[in-house]
């Protein structure tokens, strides 16, 4: 067992620190140079054919997740086709099989190669659940597939779009191979910022309440009567005059884009990433700028401020 050279991924740490600690003594200058060297023989020649084992049982191993990752490629891909072109054909339910069983293939392999207490409390054990529960989904998924083309029923043409859509989640079985490490580290450190992103996101919740809270106060009561006397306000011109029907633009964009302070918080944030325009286009910034002067200027101003150059860096 000392001779093979990935042996901490092969047994468990107590078992490594054992062998560590004989092949400490063995090599101490007590012990005799020759009885050393035929110890070392005698365990090079057992241990051959554990290791020809052990490199067979790699290259199976190898070759089954190919196969898997071809599979988990190709039913994307098809998923994609099956929503657009002829979604009623056959062929994807048939192909559908096919990679199901190509995964049932790669469960019965890995349990086989691996046994079952490896695979359930090896080293892997996680990523081995994961693929278990990916595989009985797709068994599910095409069963109900082939099921749901003759009942046609309402309640199973959901279940079918939601198993359509966990198809997704096999692309999580890609990250495990050894080509997409990189992408396993970006995911990682996207998992390990998800609590600063959850206190920033609170951050930035807070802030948008409170300027939602203050442009809710500048809508008077008069808007709601006028947006539902006017027109919607894109069709008025932008200098039009409240003195010709009683209609005014600001009180009308207000209202339609301020109404509620939930609203009023999604049109500053809608400012905030760059789109802080009406329906038809309209700049809403220049249109409550040239209404309400310097009262609307100096809030907006500092609150982009804050937002943008403040909470960003």
């Amino acid at each position: 067992l000392m001779s093979i050279p990935d042996l901490a991924t092969q047994a468990r740490p107590e078992m490594v620190q054992e062998m560590f600690n004989i092949h400490s003594t063995l090599r101490d200058e007590r012990v005799q140079q020759s009885g050393y060297e035929m110890f070392k023989m005698r365990m090079m020649r057992s241990s051959f054919h554990l290791t020809q084992t052990r490199t067979c049982r790699e290259k199976m191993l190898m070759v089954v997740n190919g196969f898997a990752s071809i599979s988990i490629m190709m039913s994307l891909i098809i998923l994609g086709f099956s929503m657009d072109v002829a979604p009623q054909w056959v062929g994807y339910t048939i192909l559908e099989w096919i990679f199901a069983l190509v995964f049932v293939i790669e469960v019965v392999v890995k349990l086989l190669l691996l046994s079952p207490r490896v695979y359930f409390t090896g080293t892997n054990y996680a990523w081995n659940i994961g693929d278990l529960l990916l595989t009985c989904v797709a068994v599910a998924d095409v069963i109900i597939s082939s099921t749901a083309s003759t009942s046609g029923s309402a309640r199973m043409s959901m279940v079918l779009r939601g198993l359509r859509l966990s198809r997704v989640a096999r692309l999580i079985k890609l990250v495990n191979l050894p080509l997409l490490a990189e992408l396993a580290n970006m995911i990682s450190a996207m998992v390990i910022g998800v609590p600063w992103l959850f206190w920033v996101t609170i951050l930035l919740s807070g802030v948008l309440y409170i300027c939602g809270i203050i442009l809710r106060s500048t809508v008077s009561d008069e808007a709601g009567q006028m947006a539902m006397s006017c027109r919607d306000a894109d069709s008025y011109p932008f200098n039009h005059s409240a003195a010709e029907d009683g209609c005014e633009v600001a009180s009308l964009y207000g209202q339609e884009y301020c109404g509620t302070v939930l609203k009023c918080m999604f049109t500053v944030f809608r400012c905030i990433i760059g789109d802080c325009n009406s329906k038809g286009g309209r700049p809403l910034a220049a249109i409550f700028s040239e209404f309400y002067g310097w009262r609307f200027e100096w809030f907006y101003g500092l609150s982009m401020v804050t937002m943008i150059f403040g909470m960003t860096n």
